[in-house]
């Protein structure tokens, strides 16, 4: 035995403070291991597990901001994080308010090879086709709303975050559109006629503003879609707000008819087959309403 004590009561005492110290350091370690990245979440850092972001976001009862960033050569994603997400303004309420996922797509940083791989699986996930893409979503991984670089500056942004989360009810569409889909089916199936999907950005989209304008709007058109239509409008606006269930289900329409741009028009059948397919054509009402019989003839 290398170490001698001269009384039982020198052994004791060395002995409690041995104890205590490898007691301390197990309390230690175990609190290094098992620290959250709840603690990132509270502090309204950026966390890049998207999983343990969701579970940060369970327990603390807030909605995900999931960044889908390139983020050494993406200028406007660049923009974002210099006049939005640096500032002042943002990290104050996001720390109180939300949970904070970079989910990265850099040219010269290297990522962890499970890192890409799972940003890759959630980019298709929730089809992401352009940086920066800022999606809100429940700790489920539900869609809440959808936006992207925005001018203004951080104020501005933060307002614009608040407002998307609000509970909203749906704006009506115009008299003869409907936006429900099931509902549309419903009628399509009473009256035997088949459907035509307008995926839309009607408060931005230039092309979309004009069919609108010089198509769907004038009155040859209207007097055709009573007797042969069921007209849905399926919108994908900028400032517009809308039901977290109307975004839903445009998203999934619009994921399952392959729509990747706007306008689209899709003609379809009750069951939802598809009968034929096109946009914005010029000519007008009249002109336009010859197209959709030519089309739905074949």
């Amino acid at each position: 035995m290398a170490t001698f004590f001269k009384t039982w009561q020198q052994w004791v005492a060395v002995a409690a403070v041995t104890l205590g110290l490898a007691g301390a350091a197990r309390a230690e370690e175990a609190e290094a291991v098992e620290t959250p990245e709840v603690t990132q979440a509270k502090a309204g850092e950026w966390i890049t597990d998207y999983d343990r972001a969701a579970a940060a976001a369970a327990e603390l009862g807030r909605p995900m901001l999931l960044d889908f960033t390139g983020s050494d050569w993406c200028g406007w994603c660049i923009k974002l994080d210099d006049e939005v997400f640096s500032k002042p303004e943002f990290t104050a309420y996001a720390k109180e308010s939300l949970v904070l996922v970079k989910l990265d797509f850099p040219r010269k940083k290297k990522l962890p090879e499970a890192e890409k791989k799972r940003n890759a699986e959630l980019s298709d996930l929730y089809g992401v086709r352009g940086y920066p893409t800022i999606i809100l979503v429940d700790a489920e991984g539900n869609e809440l709303g959808r936006t992207g670089y925005r001018q203004g500056g951080a104020e501005a942004y933060v307002g614009h975050l608040q407002k998307m989360l609000e509970p909203v009810e749906d704006v009506a569409a115009a008299d003869g559109w409907l936006t429900d889909f099931k509902e549309a089916q419903k009628q399509a199936r009473e009256t035997g006629r088949p459907m035509l999907l307008d995926f839309t950005g009607s408060d931005w989209c230039g092309w979309c503003i004009r069919l609108d304008e010089e198509v769907f709007s004038k009155p040859e058109f209207t007097a055709y879609a009573e007797e042969a239509l069921v007209l849905v409008k399926l919108d994908f606006p900028q400032d517009i707000p809308q039901s977290r269930e109307l975004i839903r289900q445009n998203e999934a329409l619009m994921e399952q008819y392959g729509v990747e741009g706007f306008p689209t028009i899709i003609l379809v059948d009750a069951d939802g087959e598809v009968l034929a397919e096109t946009g914005y054509r010029r000519g007008g009402a009249e002109a336009y309403v010859k197209h959709l019989k030519e089309l739905l003839k074949k």
